[in-house]
């Protein structure tokens, strides 16, 4: 009984290995060593890039604390700015609103993940944007309630997104 539990476990361990080295050989994860009195004990960590989009769990000494994925931090930074948008929107603050289209537009703020995530309410806030610049306050008067429930219905996906990942 004995011997097939150990057969077990050391073809268990064989399968571990064999993983972590095909993990290394693909860049997917780092070998660290660490020193343990006279020992030298063997750490992995996952590659930077990959842990920015999978989020890791870090160790620290009181425990493990759990890091947020970088995309439900981009979600709650779209769903803060989308607040910011339609408390301009109800003060018809045209620069202000076009200011917040922006961070959903530029590619270095939020533009990137509306893009990947969003891309039909990308292309109509860069439309909003547009018709603002040419148009003004009247084109906000007109269309305030389609731009709104617009906002609202992002910001629902958003919430149903967050809820599911978190």
């Amino acid at each position: 009984m004995q011997t097939s539990r150990l057969k077990k476990v050391l073809e268990g361990k064989a399968e571990v290995e064999d993983a972590l080295k095909k993990l290394l050989e693909k860049g997917l994860i780092v070998k660290n060593e660490k020193r343990q009195g006279l020992n030298k004990i063997d750490t992995y960590d996952i590659e930077e890039e990959l842990a920015g989009k999978v989020g890791v769990e870090k160790k620290s000494l009181i425990g493990t604390t759990k890091k947020l994925p970088s995309t439900i931090k981009s979600l709650r930074e779209v769903s803060e700015a989308i607040q910011a948008t339609k408390s301009a929107i109800d003060e018809e603050n045209i620069e202000k609103i076009i200011k917040n289209f922006d961070l959903f537009i530029e590619a270095d703020k939020l533009g990137a993940i509306m893009i990947e995530q969003f891309l039909e309410e990308h292309r109509e806030i860069r439309l909003y944007k547009v018709r603002l610049e040419d148009k003004g306050l009247d084109y906000l008067k007109e269309n305030k309630e389609k731009i709104v429930t617009r906002f609202d219905d992002l910001e629902a996906i958003i919430t149903k997104k967050l809820r599911g990942q978190v």
